[in-house]
């Protein structure tokens, strides 16, 4: 099990990579940042890559790396 949860830990961190470097384009709402983010999963489920999307999004703004607008758009804070 400890092995699967590295696993698990490392594709989470290659897709919160993926996220940062969509935001580093600029402003992003959810619906425009998924498709970047994912690009490398083309059949992937869109509704379960946008809530996995949001959740990386959540985690950066807790960690204060990552804010969202009233117009829901998505940006990364200067560190």
């Amino acid at each position: 099990a400890n092995g699967q949860a590295r696993v698990r830990e490392f594709i989470r961190a290659l897709r919160e990579g993926k996220v940062l470097s969509a935001l580093a384009r600029g402003p992003l709402t959810l619906e425009e940042l998924v498709p970047l983010a994912y690009d490398d999963t083309p059949g992937a489920d869109p509704a379960l890559a946008a809530r996995s999307a949001l959740a990386h999004l959540l985690k950066l703004r807790a960690e204060d790396r990552a804010d969202v607008d009233p117009a829901g758009r998505w940006r990364l804070l200067d560190s």
